[in-house]
């Protein structure tokens, strides 16, 4: 397993096109993948709707292979695009690879245990996901349950080996062979502060955070209490309500690189893990008994106990959901967040600062891959791989996995010499009834 350097300074992050999946049955299926609503999306098609990739000729397969995928996926099954997409993505995957696909969307709760009923019974399985945690890469690996990659891909995948970079791949390797394929997503974590600009301003501190260096949530202990303080001297019946609207992710106050269940590396370079001996990287550790462990929860408690953060989010009596609106809330952490939109809200602004840290991490690559049956026959190993090399290179197909199918759930569209996709005429148009979109969904990257 590779130890990955932190990035500090510079943020950095990934911004690949999409992954993508080509489908045939459908079970049961997931909530739906956070999305975020846009006009368009840059989809580096050509003006006949089609990308380099897809209008490369290749002589139809002689005979197709059917391949069983199963994957922790969202309700792809339940939109009323699914049918036309799944038409669309196996004619195209057969004419280009060969290769169909019976697909199978699991939801989060239910398929670590149906999968792994499939793999105890022997039933058909040839392309599964997996990760640090559900169906457990490490784990499962042990069991000889993942087929090696390396050759495979060498033959049958070189144009997605030239997209994702080595580290990537490095870290689902295990004793230096490759045994599942990371979906090439955001590579690093981050966590921006966002905050309502004019009530910062009227605090006196926007000068403080505009100037500040932020690393971890230490870093922003005076801004907390200082918006705390303005915000309750001007409504003092919001005194025992949090400011701050954030979940408490550990990489919030410290970076690490998990390797696997309860085993932790420090990151070299950032100011996380400061016991003697961590610093380096070299030595294995339980994260949950060390002394930043112990310094986050005991922070976290004073926080909670300054009606910083809320002791119960679920229960806090925002059933309205305003506010926002309403200035209780003043600041937060976000995931991954580059911008925000100033004008969006009425009466106030808002506004981003970036963090100086961004970092990745063993289990952070690993939280979303696909890995082939070990036990699937040989030319079914073969297909899953030309199928999965599609996922990874091709436009077309990643695109329609995103939003179904060509002309049904997406159109191009010509603006100022660059072609982007659009969603006019289609059945994705209205925001409030999309037959079928996905635009950030992590099993796919």
């Amino acid at each position: 397993m590779k130890k990955i350097l932190a990035l500090s300074l510079v943020l950095m992050m990934v911004l690949a096109l999409v992954l993508t999946g080509c489908g045939g049955s459908g079970n049961q299926s997931t909530t739906a993948a956070a999305t975020t609503a846009a006009a368009t999306t840059a989809a580096k098609t050509t003006a006949a709707g089609t990308t380099a990739a897809a209008t490369t000729a290749a002589p139809a397969p002689a005979e197709i292979v059917t391949v069983d995928w199963y994957n922790r996926d969202s309700e792809i099954h339940t939109k009323k695009g699914y049918q036309p997409w799944l038409d669309w993505m196996n004619e195209y995957c057969g004419e280009k690879a060969g290769v169909n696909v019976d697909y199978h969307s699991l939801s989060v709760s239910d398929y670590e245990q149906k999968v792994t009923a499939v793999l105890s019974a022997g039933q058909p399985c040839d392309i599964l996901f997996t990760s640090a945690s559900t169906l457990s890469f490490p784990v499962w690996q042990s069991r000889d349950a993942f087929a090696p990659l390396d050759d495979l891909m060498n033959e049958y995948a070189q144009e997605t080996l030239a997209i994702i970079p080595e580290y990537v791949w490095d870290a689902a390797r295990i004793n230096g062979v490759l045994y599942a394929m990371p979906t090439y997503k955001d590579m690093t974590t981050f966590a921006p502060l966002t905050y309502n600009e004019t009530i910062v301003e009227a605090a006196g501190l926007l000068d403080t955070v505009e100037s500040m260096e932020y690393y971890t949530l230490y870093d922003l202990n005076d801004i907390l209490y200082g918006v705390k303080e303005y915000r309750d001297s001007q409504k003092p019946e919001y005194a025992k309500l949090p400011v701050h609207n954030a979940s408490n992710w550990d990489h919030h106050y410290f970076a690490y690189d998990q390797l696997a269940s309860v085993a932790y590396t420090a990151i070299p370079g950032t100011n996380g893990f400061v016991e003697d001996g961590y610093d380096n990287g070299e030595i294995v550790f339980n994260k949950y008994a060390t002394k930043e462990y112990e310094k986050k929860a005991l922070y976290i408690k004073q926080l909670v106990d300054d009606s910083i953060l809320a002791y119960d989010w679920k229960n806090l009596g925002d059933t309205a959901k305003t506010w926002w609106q309403d200035g209780v809330y003043v600041t937060s952490l976000g995931w991954g967040d580059v911008s925000v939109e100033a004008d969006k809200y009425e009466g106030y602004t808002m506004a981003i600062k970036m963090p100086k840290l961004s970092f990745t991490g063993t289990a952070y690559i690993r939280a979303v891959m696909q890995a082939i049956n070990n036990a699937s026959a040989d030319e079914n190993k073969v297909a899953s791989m030309k199928l999965l090399n599609l996922l990874y290179s091709d436009e077309m197909v990643s695109t329609s996995y995103h939003f179904g199918a060509p002309e049904l759930g997406w159109k191009t569209t010509e603006i100022d010499g660059m072609t982007y996709a659009t969603f006019e005429g289609t059945y994705n148009e209205d925001p409030k009834d999309r037959g079928y979109y996905y635009w950030y969904h992590a099993e796919a990257g």
